[in-house]
């Protein structure tokens, strides 16, 4: 992942930003303005479709004198709009990049803002941060005379090593932004320790879906997602993040029924979220089918030896081994597990009646 910033101009940059950064472009558009000669028309196409499942994208086109820098960019990456330089400037929209070719779509272009002149587009889900000029001067080290005005340029990633690099960077300026996430985040620095290599530069679909948890306890819960397949491989590795972030988050990273909280010697935790209407059945990501569970009760859970009552007493099977291997499963027969503080968020009678159901406890 690495950071560039663009100043987007006053006049022509701020009309460009109300059309295709604050306003959703429908992918038709794109379909129509790429000439079918273009040799990458299809792959970008294709792109488009399977990034944005919902039709429309978000865009940012460079000129050419930004050619030679915009050319590192790359899918992952982050890009700054600086929309004033000045003492109360505003560097108002973080873009983290969904999809990018080193390839010149001046028909695009012309449809999007009306002229050929931005032919290196790069789309993305706009991001509204709270960032100002002479505040990210600060971050990046740069002088007060520092004008980038007009330019495509890139941030040398020593210069945020105060952040922990560009994802915290990035962590950071999420965090510090307004945001509609109350309760489950946004995703911080200290997350890093569990969020997964390949799922970091989805940071701000994370996020997205971290809020969409959090608009489902609204809603009575359902015991599959329903979704369709594009839409499953788009969001699957963002949502799976989220999931696991709200979990562990509601119990306090602790096992909901042991309690452990021990943790790596990185303060990452050895707690994982488990899915009581397995995941592997369609099984929702809502955070009511969840249990932060330590990696042995998480195995019981699935395995069946143990489930749990609509009064969120444990249940063991009756067959479990007297074998005293087994007994960190039995000490806690009959005993209550622990739930999150916010009650909207404990386990569902819906999700813990199926997993009895299909681990073959009686259902009561």
């Amino acid at each position: 992942m690495r950071l560039f910033f663009h100043h987007i101009g006053q006049k022509t940059g701020v009309q460009h930003l109300a059309m295709t950064v604050y306003r959703d472009v429908p992918i038709a558009v794109a379909e129509t303005a790429i000439p079918e000669i273009d040799p990458l028309r299809e792959q970008i196409l294709t792109d488009l479709s399977r990034k944005f499942p919902s039709g429309s994208f978000d865009a940012w086109g460079v000129p050419e004198p930004g050619a030679s820098v915009v050319q590192r960019l790359r899918v992952g990456d982050v890009v700054l709009l600086i929309e004033r330089v000045s003492e109360f400037g505003e560097v108002p929209i973080l873009c983290l990049v969904e999809v990018y070719h080193h390839h010149q779509l001046p028909a695009l272009s012309e449809a999007l803002w009306g002229s050929g002149h931005y032919p290196y587009i790069f789309f993305f889900r706009t991001q509204e941060i709270s960032l100002g000029w002479r505040e990210m001067l600060g971050h990046f080290d740069y002088g007060e005379r520092f004008n980038p005005r007009g330019t495509f340029g890139s941030v040398a990633s020593e210069r945020l090593d105060a952040f922990g690099g560009v994802a915290g960077y990035v962590q950071h300026l999420l965090g510090k932004s307004e945001s509609k996430i109350t309760m489950f985040g946004p995703t911080t620095a200290s997350d890093f320790a569990t969020i997964e290599e390949d799922e970091v530069p989805y940071i701000l679909d994370i996020n997205r879906e971290l809020s969409a948890l959090q608009e489902k306890l609204g809603y009575e819960p359902e015991l599959v997602e329903g979704l369709g397949l594009q839409e499953k491989t788009v969001l699957s590795r963002a949502r799976s993040a989220a999931f696991r972030l709200a979990v562990r988050r509601a119990y306090g990273e602790r096992c909901a029924i042991c309690g452990g909280d021990i943790r790596g010697p990185n303060g990452e935790p050895e707690v994982q979220s488990a899915h009581i209407y397995p995941k592997e059945l369609d099984g929702s990501d809502d955070i009511r089918n969840g249990l932060c569970l330590c990696r042995r009760h998480h195995w019981a859970l699935d395995v069946g030896w143990m489930t749990i009552a609509d009064d969120y007493t444990i249940v063991i099977r009756d067959d479990l081994p007297q074998d005293p291997q087994y007994d960190f499963i039995r000490e806690y027969s009959g005993k209550r597990i622990l739930t999150p503080v916010e009650s909207r968020l404990a386990p569902a009678t819906l999700f813990i009646g199926e997993h009895r159901v299909l681990k073959g406890f009686k259902n009561s």
